[in-house]
This record gives structure tokens, C-alpha cells and sequence, in this order.
């Protein structure tokens, strides 16, 4: 449950180094569409975490499974979103909501999976059949 606090936090890190990189680069950072792309990501990546809230206390082969299924639904879900919201914006914006997503889908993926790795370390380890 904990896990899924990380993610607002790391799109909040994330936002706030892009943001201030483009300030030192002299470029527009779109605010609207970091924004939006942040929220969007958060929300793909803890939407993306509920099958291990499923499966907590399962074996490795269950938390693995769920594990799978956690990147592929990150990955529809950010996809999903980020086509309504390409639909929805406005289009000298368009371009910037794209580059945000791709930036918070990456890190976003990085935070998912080093969660899921001590999630399937944790777990309790299949035993051989003799």
C-alpha cells in the first residue's frame, strides 16, 4: 500500500527537474501539459499496481504473474489516457503533452519495476516437487 504513495512523488520529482530544466534551457516548459501528463501518469501507474494488491501474500509465480500484468496495464493505460488527452488539448500543445508523457511514462516505468522486483524478492519462493 505504502508502494503506491511513491508514484505522486516521483512524478512530482520528475515534473519539477523538467520544469527546471527547461527554465535553465530557455524553453517553454507548457505548464498545462505537464500538468496534465503528471496527473495522467500517476494515475496509469497506481491504476497499474492494484493486481499485486492482489496477490499479496501469493507465491513468487503468483507475484510474478501479477507483475507482468502490472507493466502491460501501465503501458494500455498510459496509452489509453494519453490519446484522450491528445484529443482534448488544445493543438499548439499537442507536441509538449506527447513529450511529457514519453518523460513520465519512463520514470514512471523505472519506479514500477524496482517496486516490482522487491515485491517478488519478498515473496514467498515456489518449492520444488519431487
Amino acid at each position: 500500500m505504502m508502494a503506491m504513495l511513491v508514484f505522486p512523488v516521483v512524478v512530482a520529482a520528475a515534473g519539477g527537474a523538467g520544469y527546471l530544466i527547461c527554465l535553465v534551457a530557455r524553453v517553454d516548459p507548457h505548464g498545462a501539459s505537464l500538468l496534465a501528463a503528471g496527473v495522467l501518469g500517476a494515475v496509469a501507474a497506481t491504476i497499474a499496481w492494484v493486481p499485486l494488491l492482489l496477490v499479496r501474500g501469493a507465491r513468487q509465480v503468483a507475484v510474478l504473474q501479477a507483475a507482468l500484468a502490472s507493466l502491460v496495464i501501465h503501458l494500455m493505460l498510459t496509452l489509453v489516457l494519453a490519446g484522450a488527452a491528445y484529443a482534448l488539448s488544445a493543438p499548439a500543445g499537442r507536441m509538449a503533452l506527447l513529450s511529457w508523457v514519453l518523460v513520465f511514462y519512463w520514470v514512471l516505468l523505472i519506479a514500477i519495476a524496482i517496486l516490482l522486483a522487491r515485491a517478488m524478492h519478498a515473496a514467498a519462493p515456489e518449492l520444488p516437487k519431487k
